[in-house]
């Protein structure tokens, strides 16, 4: 079926409309609080009135979740949606963040709750023979320990030194060479939280067991049907005192790159010299791999297995450095049908992280880019908040919409305002046209093909060799010196107009050619082609990605650093590879290689004319500049059914007329308004720009307004 049937446009089916999370609540957490008769007003009324398409039930730390009552209601809400054509989202949790099955997961698997790493250490002076007798408990399990001489950075692997006297009691007796030693004993412990151990796939299908296969067994007739999704909330790592680590770490690891992890553990808290880039983005790269293999993609896999899909978020995920809140926000998504991201308290608080998560998407070819947007936001934010908000998200990727929320008890217990329903006057009579434009909106942007002529590396491997343990707060983590991804982005696109791609490391390696100055990101679907690549600041990068780079550079590619210069590879033993690489690029010109610079993070400004400057004719190219106050204008271009599709939003206050110039001849433009749900025609013009066709069309916006521009509009 051909989505852009401009008919469907106009009156936009339900499938594409907002699916809100539906707040369970009362003032006492009474499950009785809760009423079929209740239920069954709420969801007619948020269909008939508000335009809602379906819900996602959160219950809000009820009592008696997951108990046979609590299970009645929802096969009444499950009954009510499938007569009413909505669609549900199976929510994983009594409350947030997820994991812990409102506790039911302490009480029936006690052992599968989070752990963290913890060391003794102990600095000594060699030559000199050691005793030492350590005691556990049974929450507390020996891993592993190391000799590090702290002047020369050696480090001796001393774990088979300790031998179990009984099961809490380890001794050990060894001589330790001349020199100033740190004697350092790794523990795993269960840290208390009730969360699950996220990186343990026994775990986290025990916890499957006690959530989602008690749905299954009970509503498996609504599985597919009524019921096409799960979602989960806000799990972390920066939990468990920011260590999170689970038992069979050292194990996993040594099954997987054949050596053990133990000789590396010292960087997690120190440096140790030149390999600490290396051994940091060994062993958080891993516990990444953890969290996404056996908690997501466990998870996903499951939803996949019972018919329907899986979609869900991060916690903080406008943080700089995200290694210790959930490892990396792109490649976490890599198992995920739905990546997703949470949009909280004040509006734009995420908006330099719509890109990451909508790029996630993109390189691993995922159609759907979901948002949990509104929450916390408070009761005055106003309507065209509502739509500044979205309309920033959808130009950034993101094209499903679920808002925070409506609330089963709207007079008592709203924690988290504004309550966005049928009852609430500030917001009633908005709804119905609010969820007719994120449906249009979201129809047309769900799926196809990005264009972008610009892709910037994201600078993970930077941000993990930054990172140490007992070094700040892990929950808004640390800002590394030199690293400029988020604010560089957010130039480009805000001030510049200018889309991109982030590129995770690995995808360019495995997904990613050159050919003719051109990188190439193979997908089934969205497969992009990038004139420029840009090389964000940072300490760190991969040397076989540099090796890459460097072939892009010769075969005509653009390649752009800025604010720093890496100097370490995240590979061992190729920091020295990585240097002489750039070095090249920088340097070495002829008539065959593309342009290279640096630009100095003071020197942001100058990117624009850097850009102009390339004889290449942008994608879109936006004559508009300057700040607007309240918000931004910016645009998307995506390929659906060979057709060219640009969204254009003005979220800002003030009226916007700019000239716009598109790459290639675009036949037959015709301008859809997804507020209205009409169109109009476009005066166009057909010329050329250094020997490529291009096409001219005027753009005229009024404040807190968006329009589509569709090939063949008509």
């Amino acid at each position: 079926m051909d989505f852009l049937n401009f008919e469907d446009f106009s009156i936009p089916p339900n499938q594409y409309k907002s699916r809100p999370l539906w707040f369970w609540n009362s003032s006492d957490h009474a499950l009785s609080a809760i009423t079929k008769e209740g239920i069954r007003n709420i969801m007619f009324y948020s269909a008939v009135d508000s335009g809602y398409a379906g819900f996602g039930i959160l219950p809000e730390w009820l009592d008696d979740y997951m108990s046979e009552a609590y299970l009645d209601l929802y096969a009444c809400a499950l009954e009510t949606a499938k007569n009413l054509h909505l669609k549900m989202c199976l929510y994983d949790e009594n409350g947030f963040p997820s994991g812990s099955a409102g506790g039911l997961l302490a009480q029936q698997y006690p052992d599968d709750t989070i752990k963290r790493l913890d060391k003794e250490e102990k600095n000594i002076s060699g030559p000199c023979r050691l005793e030492l007798l350590i005691r556990t408990d049974n929450d507390t399990k020996y891993t592993g320990a190391v000799l590090l001489e702290t002047d020369t950075n050696e480090i001796f692997d001393i774990s088979d030194q300790f031998q179990p006297e009984n099961s809490r009691q380890y001794s050990a007796s060894f001589s330790v060479p001349a020199g100033n030693w740190k004697v350092m004993i790794f523990f795993i412990k269960k840290d208390g939280y009730d969360r699950v151990d996220y990186l343990d796939k026994k775990a986290v299908e025990h916890l499957l067991a006690i959530t989602h296969e008690v749905y299954y067994q009970n509503f498996q007739k609504y599985f597919g049907a009524v019921i096409d999704s799960a979602f989960y909330d806000e799990p972390m790592l920066y939990q468990a005192k920011g260590r999170t680590w689970t038992e069979r770490f050292n194990e996993l690891f040594q099954e997987r790159y054949g050596y053990s992890p133990i000789p590396l553990y010292p960087a997690l808290w120190y440096d140790i010299g030149e390999k600490t880039a290396f051994a940091r983005n060994a062993l958080f790269g891993f516990r990444t791999e953890l969290f996404s293999e056996h908690y997501i993609k466990t998870m996903n896999d499951w939803c996949n297995t019972h018919g329907i899909v899986l979609m869900g978020h991060m916690d903080q995920e406008e943080n700089i450095n995200p290694v210790t809140t959930c490892g990396d926000l792109m490649k976490i998504f890599q198992y995920q049908d739905i990546p997703g991201i949470d949009e909280i308290s004040f509006y734009d608080r995420a908006i330099k992280a719509y890109k990451i998560v909508s790029s996630a998407a993109y390189n691993w070819d995922k159609p759907l880019v979901m948002t949990e947007v509104y929450g916390a936001m408070g009761e005055e934010i106003g309507i065209d908040i509502l739509y500044k908000d979205i309309m920033n998200q959808f130009v950034r990727g993101i094209n499903y919409v679920v808002p925070h929320a409506v609330w089963y008890n709207s007079e008592k217990g709203v924690t988290f305002p504004p309550e966005l329903s049928f009852r609430n006057v500030k917001y009633a009579s908005a709804l119905p046209a609010y969820n007719d434009f994120t449906a249009r909106v979201s129809m047309l942007l769900r799926g196809g093909k990005h264009v972008a002529d610009i892709g910037i590396l994201y600078p993970i491997d930077s941000l993990k060799a930054e990172t140490r343990f007992d070094c700040g707060d892990p929950y808004s983590g640390n800002k590394p010196d030199g690293v400029d991804y988020m604010d560089l982005g957010h130039l480009l696109f805000t001030e510049l107009h200018r889309d991109y791609t982030f590129l995770h490391p690995e995808v360019i390696l495995q997904k990613c050619t050159v050919e003719n100055g051109r990188l190439l990101l193979h997908n089934t679907i969205n497969s992009e082609a990038y004139r420029i690549l840009i090389i964000p600041g940072g300490s760190t990068v991969s040397f076989a990605v540099m090796q890459k780079i460097k072939e892009f550079y010769e075969s005509g590619g653009n390649v752009i650093f800025t604010a720093m210069l890496p100097s370490h590879s995240s590979e061992e033993g190729h920091s020295a590879g990585v240097q002489e690489i750039i070095e090249h690029i920088l340097r070495h010109r002829t008539k065959n290689t593309g342009y290279s610079a640096f630009l100095p993070e003071t020197e942001h400004f100058q990117l624009n004319s850097l850009l102009k400057s390339l004889a290449i004719v942008p994608d879109v190219d936006i004559a508009q500049s300057g700040a607007l106050s309240g918000g931004s204008f910016g645009y998307i271009h995506k390929i659906k059914f060979g057709r060219n599709i640009y969204y254009f939003a003005n979220s800002s206050d003030q009226e916007v007329t700019c000239s716009v110039t598109f790459r290639g001849k675009i036949i037959n433009p015709c301008f859809w308004d997804p507020h209205t749900g009409t169109r109009t025609d476009v005066a166009y013009s057909y010329g050329e720009d250094k020997g490529t066709p291009i096409t001219r069309v005027i753009v005229k916006l009024p404040g807190v307004r968006s329009i589509f521009l569709v090939e063949n509009g008509y």
